[in-house]
């Protein structure tokens, strides 16, 4: 196939595609560019600098210093003359002249022991980003339960306007009806003017319906994570069978995200807290430097080096090491009450869950044999209303009934679609 015939085929397929996205492929693109999981991305990405942080205290510290003075000062003056290696014994000590120096240092420092501090800050670092990243997948899960949340509350809004538009027809081929057996003399005004009233209501019900499918439309289009209202051209939600025959009895709770984040957190404030402990500990530290100087008003130069171990030991802090120790210990107990507290809620959210599905699922049972009788009602009544037997008064209730009856229906399913996301979104499965 020639490329200018098969371009223009690929690309009407591209928009094929694009014409009928489904759950899944709304839930990629959400989670692709919500900014709610970009913000998670880049908690990571602070985290993993954090290890390079911990880990650079493994590694030489190397620096470079320039500078160049001019002094009269004698003690300075003295200095740089035996640096630059031009003393000379006829020199006037109290007074040498002005002199000049090119100094260029370069210096090794390498942390030899702290104490175990330096270990215990890179574990510290390490489980904050398992944190980040546990944290990461339980905002993926909540981002992808929120998308299924909104596209079954958009079939649930989609079968509301259909429920009102039915409602409105309904009631506008009863007022018809009615005006013609006023015509013919056998209805009174009364029930002309009923039914009017209950088609500017019907109306109103349906802009009312109308208006919330729109904002569930935009509810959904800011959980994808854009302002580009096209984009709602290509997801026309449709209603599927919601699955009624979980066995609830076979889920098995897994470890949810969120709590394994909690329990890395629990981990780096331990850690931390042992890093502030190592601070009682001296540290040992190996050095070397290498020194250049250069003077031009002497025309001197000279090199010159040194190299050691220190050991510092603070023997008194005025408080500040031991108050260290004091809030590292107390953010350890805060981080370990949050954990429990998380477990608690979990547990909790569970049952909730369970709790949620199955009241769904019968509700459903329910409102599905509540049309049923609903709509036979509704037709008998109709025809009944034609033969001038009942009155519109009787015929409005029965048609409300009706269309309360089938919004009940469509959000019950909806509930069900969404309780059972729910569900296995509390036990881990999402």
């Amino acid at each position: 196939m020639k490329p200018r015939f098969f371009l223009p085929l690929v690309a009407l397929g591209m928009l094929q595609l694009q014409a009928s996205w489904t759950l899944e492929h709304t839930v990629s693109y959400a989670l692709e560019h919500n900014p709610d999981l970009q913000i998670a991305s880049e908690s990571i990405e602070a985290a993993a600098a954090k290890i390079e942080q911990a880990r650079s205290a493994y590694r030489p510290q190397i620096q470079i210093e320039s500078s160049y003075t001019r002094t009269n000062l004698p003690l300075h003056a003295f200095g740089s003359i035996l640096n630059q290696g031009v003393f000379d014994f006829g020199l006037d000590f109290n007074d040498p002249g002005e002199v000049d120096n090119l100094n260029v240092t370069g210096s090794v420092a390498l942390s030899l022991y702290e104490g175990g501090a330096r270990g215990a800050r890179l574990k510290a670092a390490e489980h904050s980003f398992l944190a980040s990243e546990h944290q990461r997948q339980a905002v993926r899960q909540q981002i992808t339960f929120a998308v299924i949340q909104a596209w079954n509350q958009i079939i649930q809004a989609k079968e509301f306007v259909a429920s009102q538009r039915s409602n409105l027809h309904a009631f506008e081929t009863s007022l018809e009806i009615a005006q013609q057996q006023f015509d013919a003399g056998k209805f009174l005004k009364i029930e002309v003017l009923n039914l009017e009233v209950q088609v500017a209501r019907a109306r109103e019900g349906l802009l009312n319906a109308e208006h919330r499918l729109e904002l569930a439309r935009e509810a959904l289009l800011n959980l994808m994570g854009s302002d580009d209202s096209s984009l709602l051209d290509h997801i026309d939600p449709t209603a599927e069978a919601a699955a009624t025959d979980t066995d609830t009895a076979a889920l098995e709770p897994q470890t949810r995200p969120e709590l394994e984040a909690m329990q890395a957190r629990v981990s780096a404030a331990e850690r931390n807290l042992r890093a502030v402990e190592a601070g009682k500990a001296p540290t040992i530290q190996a050095f070397a430097n290498y020194q250049l100087n250069q003077g031009y008003e002497l025309d001197g130069d000279g090199n010159h080096w040194m190299a050691g171990i220190s050991l510092n030991y603070n023997l008194y802090s005025g408080g500040l090491r031991e108050n260290r120790i004091r809030e590292a210990k107390a953010l350890l107990r805060q981080a370990s009450s949050q954990l429990r507290k998380l477990e608690l809620s979990i547990e909790l959210d569970q049952r909730n869950a369970l709790i949620a599905w199955r009241n769904a699922v019968e509700a459903a049972q329910v409102t599905s044999k509540m049309v049923e009788s609903a709509e036979e009602s509704a037709s008998l009544s109709r025809s009944r209303f034609e033969s001038g037997v009942i009155l519109s008064s009787e015929l409005i209730d029965v048609e409300n009934r009706l269309t309360e009856a089938r919004m009940h229906r469509a959000y019950a399913i909806s509930q069900v679609a969404i309780a059972k996301a729910n569900l296995n979104r509390a036990y881990g499965y999402l």
